[in-house]
C-alpha cells in the first residue's frame, strides 16, 4: 500500500491490490479527490454542484428531452470525461466560467446523432468560454459530426493540447462547422 502526503493532510493507506489507477485522483494543490460516474441523465440532473471530477459512462444520457449540456453550476469541476456515445440530442455544448477546470476528455460519437458518419445542423452550437486553468481539450472520433453551427473557444489562457479526432483515421468531427479560436494560445 502508499499513503499520500501533502499539504491537505495525509491520505488514508491505498492498497494497489484493490484500486486501478482511475480510482484515485490526486490533484497537486487539492490533494485527493473524488470522482464522481453518472450513468443515466436522471443521475446527470442530479450531480451535486460541488463535484470535482465528473465521469458520464457510455450509452448514460440519450434521452430525446435532454438537448443542453451546461456545466455552469458545476463550481467545483477540475475534470470532465465523457464516455462514448452519449447526449446525441443535444444541440447546445456550453462550458463557461469554470477556474479549476483543467481537462476535458469526450470519447466518440458523443454528441451527435449521426453515428459514425456526419451531418449539417447549423442549429447546433458548441463553445468552451472563460475557463482559466484548462489544459487540454480531448475529443473522440465522430464526436459532434453533425455540429455546423458556431465553434466558439475563447479566453483559455493555459490550453496547451487541442486534440480533435483521431490522426489516420477518418473522424468528421465538426464536418460542416467554421472554427473560431479567439485569443492568442501558445501550443507546445
Amino acid at each position: 500500500y502508499f499513503v499520500i502526503q501533502s499539504e491537505f493532510g495525509t491520505s488514508d493507506k491505498i492498497s494497489l491490490r484493490e484500486t486501478t489507477s482511475r480510482d484515485v485522483f490526486f490533484h497537486v494543490s487539492k490533494g485527493i479527490i473524488e470522482e464522481t460516474r453518472v450513468s443515466t441523465c436522471q443521475e446527470f440532473s442530479s450531480v451535486e454542484n460541488s463535484v470535482q471530477i465528473l465521469h458520464i459512462e457510455e450509452n448514460a444520457c440519450n434521452e430525446e428531452s435532454y438537448v443542453s449540456f451546461l456545466t455552469e453550476r458545476f463550481s467545483d469541476l477540475m475534470f470532465l470525461w465523457i464516455e462514448s456515445n452519449n447526449f446525441q440530442n443535444v444541440s447546445t455544448f456550453s462550458i463557461r466560467n469554470h477556474a479549476l477546470l483543467s481537462h476535458i476528455l469526450i470519447e466518440g460519437n458523443a454528441f451527435t446523432e449521426q453515428l459514425f458518419s456526419f451531418g449539417n445542423d447549423t442549429a447546433k452550437s458548441f463553445s468552451i468560454v472563460n475557463c482559466t486553468h484548462l489544459i487540454s481539450i480531448q475529443i473522440g472520433p465522430y464526436s459532434f459530426s453533425d455540429y455546423a453551427g458556431p465553434f466558439v473557444l475563447q479566453s483559455l489562457p493555459l490550453l496547451r493540447s487541442l486534440l480533435i479526432g483521431s490522426v489516420n483515421h477518418t473522424s468528421y468531427n465538426f464536418y460542416s462547422s467554421s472554427f473560431t479560436i479567439i485569443g492568442s494560445f501558445d501550443f507546445l
